[in-house]
Parts: structure tokens; sequence; C-alpha cells
């Protein structure tokens, strides 16, 4: 005769030996341990006796090697943590950088607090994230198994603790292709436009900026090709300087008409916008245009 095979229970498996129950197999695995033990049917004289033998064992194995809960699985540090602090990361997106902290909420959804480092200075950021991410953390209740009998009946989570946060080294200065911040108008760009035969041009500038008074923005470029790479960023911080201490007021619609063609800071006024020099064709450089008869 067979026996029928019971329901499930979370960490027990029946073993069978020729269609008869012979033992319950505790098996479970806590923090990587693996624990397992055998209740033999022969020993007990009775299948249920030794099934009552297993869970009792089991339930005794719980509350001494608890389950993960779900705030102590948020604070493993992970292989591509960058910051030291699990939760906490350093952005840096359109030239504005901060330092995130975050948590995966049991419904899916994430929560985010985040620190500019042009408000708070780099380690006041960060600082400012981590206390942000202890707070986070009592958002997140229960516990990380996948069987309600997995965790005893009264098991409360383990207390917040901060974690020890080394101290951050110093990034290595290397070049950035990032976008301006409002803070730091002078940034080096290229400018591209096309001759009329075709040709394609392509120019570095280094660009000074300021916002006018009166709305809008005023721009002065300095070519790489005519003050060398040096040169030309200091001639912009220079400017960006002069106009911090001497607001610049807006330019004559004259002066920016005449001197939208010149991409140079040296060779033309402040612009309201940069603008590529647009080449004259060789039919109209070719000669001069006659005087008027007198």
């Amino acid at each position: 005769m067979v026996d029928p095979k019971p329901p499930k229970i979370y960490g027990l498996i029946p073993r069978y030996g020729q269609g008869r129950l012979l033992r319950w197999s505790v098996s479970i695995t806590r923090g990587g341990e693996h624990f397992d033990k055998e209740f033999r049917v022969a020993t007990y004289d009775d299948p249920e006796k030794a099934k009552a033998a297993a869970i009792a064992y089991r339930d005794e194995l719980l509350k001494r090697v608890p389950a993960t809960s779900r705030r102590d699985f948020a604070t493993i540090v992970r292989s591509n943590n960058t910051s030291g602090v699990p939760g906490v990361v350093r952005r840096e997106e359109n030239g504005f950088a901060r330092w995130c902290a975050m948590v995966s909420l049991p419904n899916g959804k994430t929560r985010r607090r985040t620190f500019a480092v042009t408000k708070y200075g780099e380690d006041q950021a960060r600082e400012r994230a981590i206390k942000a991410r202890l707070e986070l953390l009592t958002l997140i209740d229960g516990w990380f198994v996948h069987h309600p009998d997995a965790v005893p009946e009264g098991q409360t989570p383990s207390e917040i603790v901060a974690p020890a946060t080394p101290r951050r080294d110093r990034r290595p200065a290397q070049a950035s292709n990032r976008k301006p911040s409002p803070e730091k108008r002078v940034y080096r760009m290229a400018i591209k436009w096309t001759l009329r035969d075709g040709t394609q041009v392509c120019r570095d500038y280094w660009v000074a900026e300021c916002d006018l008074p009166t709305g809008g923005v005023r721009r002065k470029q300095f070519a790489v090709c005519e003050h060398g790479d040096v040169e030309a960023r200091r001639l912009a911080f220079e400017q960006r300087r002069e106009w911090l201490a001497h607001p610049p007021a807006a330019a004559p619609r004259r002066a920016r008409r005449s001197s939208a063609g010149s991409p140079s800071g040296d060779s033309s006024p402040e612009v309201s916008a940069p603008a590529p020099a647009m080449p004259a064709s060789p039919a109209r450089t070719s000669g001069h245009l006659p005087a008027p008869p007198r």
C-alpha cells in the first residue's frame, strides 16, 4: 500500500522508499549556512510523531537563526557600490553633482532624497544623504521570505544601525564633457558649420556667458585655434569675472547684427548668442564694385 503524500510544509521534506514514508528531513538555509536534520518514522513509531518532532526542531531553529528582514537586506553592501554605504550614490547629470539616498519599498516603488553638491558642498551633501538613508529605512517593514511560516510569531526586525562609513577618497581631476552649471558659466564647446561649397568646418572655443538684467544671455567666445587652449580658457574666465564685477548691458541691435559673423572674442564685441562665421562666396570676393559716378 502506498502512503498518500502530505501537504507541503515549510522547511520539511518527506522521504519515501518503495511508496512508504520513511523519514522527515528538515532543510533550511540562513545567512549562507545550511541546516539539515532527519527524523525517522521508525524512531518514533508513527509518521505524525516524526513530523511533529521535525516541526518542533524547525521552529526552534527559526527562533535561534532568524530570517533576513527587508530592512537588513537593504543594508547589504552590493559589489557595485562605490560610496561604501548601501543605498547612497553620487550622481552627475547635465553638469550638476548630487548625493542621492534611496530605498526600494515592498510595493515595488522607490523613495529618493537628493542633496546638491553646489548647495551643501561635497562632504555635507554626502553626510545628509547617509542620514536620509537611515530615515528612509524606517519605511521598510516585513521579512525577506517567501513563506509565512519562515518567521515565528512575535519576531521583530533588528534595530537600524548607522553604517560605519570610511573616509571618502578625493577623486583626481580629469577631463569632463559636462554642460555648464549656473554657478560656472565658462565652458568649452565646438561650433560646426558648412561652407557654401559643402565643406564641413568645426572649431573649438572657450565661451564665457552671463545673464542680462533685462533677460537673455550675453556670451563671448575665444577661439582655441587663435589663442591656444590655455590662453582661450584664461580669457574666458577673465571675461566672466569682469562681467560679475560689472554686469553687462544689452548689446545694441546693430552691433549684434554686425558682429554675428565673427566667433572670436577678441575681434568682435559681446553678442547675445554665439554664431559661427559664414565666409563669403568667391563670386562676391573676386572683385570690387565700381565707384559711383560723380
